[in-house]
């Protein structure tokens, strides 16, 4: 284990990965004049990297800055409808890996699942912002899928949905089967993957393929919104911050509960709402509106019960737009939804526990399929 006694400009090793640059960061916290060091790098000779140990030591280093790794693992097959059904599956599986460790999309860690169309290319790109989310990120390699028929069937009704076209499917063993194979080939990391051409990609439609006929997909909306009129107008770019938590985090739970895909999520300032768009194949009932809603709501505060709201100050009272970019939030993001551009400073200003339970405390979340629409308070 590295000793935070070590000089700058050292380099040392943690569990063979090599740290390449210790550099002193000041004070620990108001309450002691310990001094520590901070990590700036961290490269290792092996594909999927062990960080917890890291990750234990910045852990100490919370306090004075949000930290970043991303990870960006990938794989391909031949059947490219079975590797999309993968994707779905695989991401279902790390969003719930995390989840499970409290961790929170869009607070501690955003993933990106791709499927190229063309090649069978898989690729899972993780973000972590946050000391324990970089130590679950090293356990995603190690993954395996659940190919159940509930988990099987929810995937492939998302990938119909997600690209309005039936799926043909052979058989459903081939199916598993070939699920299997792809979950026991070894992921490769972007730095050490070399280059795939898709023209020497060879393809085959067995035992998925898509068809050219479409299906009947519907659209579900959920707003989280809150009274322009209840809360300061200063404080919009923190409801943005906060309602996508919320959106992102409970509708990975709704969308796999429920077959529904989750199209794209957005901010609205002129009615100060963070809406989420849902696709799902078939008719559902009022009945199942009524339970998505609550499930929703469900979610919502067993996050807003959990250590949530003391991590999400402390992350935007540290951040910083010069040494840690990536781990703050998209000011260009912000100012498009909220029509405010907001830098550190303004976030250090409006980031503190009593503005997000003012914020809480106002916002009512309603969903609409069609001409039914339902509504209920978050708290």
């Amino acid at each position: 284990m590295c000793a935070t006694t070590a000089q700058p400009g050292a380099t040392t090793r943690v569990n063979g990965a090599e740290i390449c640059e210790v550099v002193e960061k000041g004070q620990l916290a108001k309450s002691t004049t310990t001094r520590v060091k901070t990590i700036r790098a961290v490269r290792g000779g092996d594909s999927i990297y062990d960080l917890s140990h890291v990750a234990k030591l910045t852990q100490l280093l919370y306090t004075n800055q949000v930290i970043m790794k991303n990870l960006t693992i990938i794989k391909q097959y031949s059947n490219i409808q079975s590797a999309h059904v993968y994707e779905h599956l695989f991401s279902r599986a790390v969003n719930e890996l995390f989840f499970a460790h409290g961790l929170y999309k869009g607070l501690d860690y955003f993933l990106r699942g791709t499927t190229y169309t063309y090649s069978g290319l898989i690729t899972v790109d993780i973000d972590a912002y946050t000391p324990d989310a970089i130590e679950v990120l090293s356990k995603v390699p190690k993954l395996s899928v659940d190919t159940s028929l509930e988990r099987l069937s929810t995937a492939l009704t998302q990938v119909i949905v997600e690209n309005d076209k039936l799926l043909e499917v052979s058989d459903m063993d081939a199916v598993r089967r070939a699920l299997i194979e792809i979950d026991e080939q070894g992921w490769v990391s972007l730095d050490d993957y070399e280059a795939f051409d898709e023209e020497d990609a060879e393809l085959v439609d067995y035992p998925i393929k898509h068809t050219k006929q479409s299906t009947d997909v519907e659209k579900i909306t959920i707003d989280v919104h809150v009274e322009k009129e209840s809360i300061e107008r200063k404080l919009t770019p923190l409801f943005w911050k906060l309602s996508n938590i919320i959106i992102l985090t409970a509708t990975d739970i709704i969308c796999a509960k429920y077959n529904t895909y989750l199209d794209s999520n957005s901010v609205h300032s002129r009615s100060s709402a963070c809406r989420a768009k849902l696709l799902v194949a078939g008719e559902q009932t009022d009945k199942e509106i009524d339970a998505m809603l609550w499930d929703f709501l469900s979610v919502s505060n067993k996050i807003m019960s959990s250590d949530f709201k003391d991590r999400l100050v402390s992350q935007l009272s540290n951040l910083s737009y010069s040494n840690n970019f990536y781990g703050a939030p998209n000011t260009d993001m912000v100012a498009e939804d909220t029509h405010i551009y907001i830098g550190k400073k303004g976030w250090q200003s409006i980031a503190t526990v009593q503005n997000i339970d003012k914020i809480l405390d106002n916002i009512t979340v309603q969903i609409k399929h069609g001409d039914y629409k339902r509504s209920a308070r978050l708290t």
